[in-house]
């Protein structure tokens, strides 16, 4: 007896709404932007929002980002907790070019593929009006030139800086 595949099943979008605070985040991941919150005195960047650790709330507010920034550590899935996630899926650390890190999911690589020190991009996916940040490699998914991922695969020789 031949029994067809089950068919797919959407990735599951948080369960909880955004709280206030991350209202502005949300509206732009549906516009394909990516927020970060920033300090209006020393410019550090963070995320979740939160308050300036040296400046407190006053100075905070939503500005652009790069949306580039390199994965920083991951961890490959083997096991089925989900029926949208289908393993093998990768889920990273994002160290984002602005500073703070950023937990989500590597999508246009296998995870075989994946290395620390991969330069990597925001893009978005998911409907019903909105969709989620994850990250895909850009530069052919290769470590950054000097970074501990490249130096360990053996592609900085002596004498090069790091």
């Amino acid at each position: 007896m031949n029994v067809p595949d089950p068919a797919p099943v959407a990735r599951p979008a948080p369960a909880s709404s955004p709280d206030e605070l991350d209202v502005p985040f949300w509206e732009a991941c549906t516009r394909g932007e990516f927020l970060l919150f920033r300090c209006g005195v020393c410019g550090r960047h963070y995320w979740p929002a939160g308050c300036c650790v040296e400046h407190g709330w006053a100075p905070m507010e939503w500005v652009a980002s790069s949306g580039r920034g390199t994965v920083h550590t991951y961890t490959v899935f083997e096991r089925q907790y989900h029926p949208a996630f289908v393993p093998p899926y990768a889920v990273v650390v994002v160290r984002l070019d602005e500073g703070p890190f950023f937990h989500t999911n590597i999508v246009d690589c296998a995870p075989e593929d994946l290395r620390v020190g991969v330069a990597v991009e925001v893009t978005f996916e998911g409907g019903d009006g909105r969709p989620m940040p994850f990250f895909r490699p850009i530069d052919g998914g290769s470590p950054i030139p000097g970074s501990k991922a490249s130096r360990a695969q053996g592609r900085i020789t002596r004498g090069e800086p790091s």
